[in-house]
């Protein structure tokens, strides 16, 4: 397995990178190579897979469906 050294890093880059890492429950070097790997996944995603997957969770939700005019009346009820 390589060894790489990354220099430079910013430190407000290097304290999200963290908190993400300590948030996904992995050391800083896993949370780097698992967003490497994901990076570097050479798979476009289709419009259909896209729409196949939203159309899944859509029928997971049982129904549920939030309407601007739900969110504006939440809004207007002093909800965020």
């Amino acid at each position: 397995m390589a060894t790489v050294t990354v220099k430079g890093i910013p430190t407000s880059v290097y304290r999200r990178l963290k908190h993400v890492a300590l948030t996904n429950r992995r050391s800083v070097n896993r949370e780097i190579i698992a967003r490497l790997e994901r990076s570097l996944h050479d798979r476009a995603v289709s419009a259909d897979e896209v729409l196949a997957a939203a159309r899944e969770l859509r029928g997971r939700m049982g129904g549920l469906w939030v309407t601007d005019k739900d969110v504006a009346e939440a809004k207007a009820a002093g909800r965020p």
